[in-house]
């Protein structure tokens, strides 16, 4: 997630769901730009396939 005064989240759900471990700060810079590629990419969405395809359009490895 990305909020207006330019924090960002990013939780690994499976191993910590409750979101109590923000690792968007060990991310690396291509990491972070390929979630704000996606992001940006899902804005518009408003459900269904299109959404679907944005939401895999830049994987972030070793995320």
């Amino acid at each position: 997630m990305e909020y207006a005064d330019g924090e960002r989240g990013y939780y690994d759900t499976t191993a910590d769901p409750n979101e109590l471990q923000n690792k968007a700060p060990s991310l690396s810079v291509a990491q972070r730009d390929a979630l704000h590629a996606t992001l940006t990419a899902m804005r518009p969405c408003s459900g269904g396939t299109a959404c679907e395809k944005a939401s895999t359009l830049q994987p972030v490895a070793g995320g």
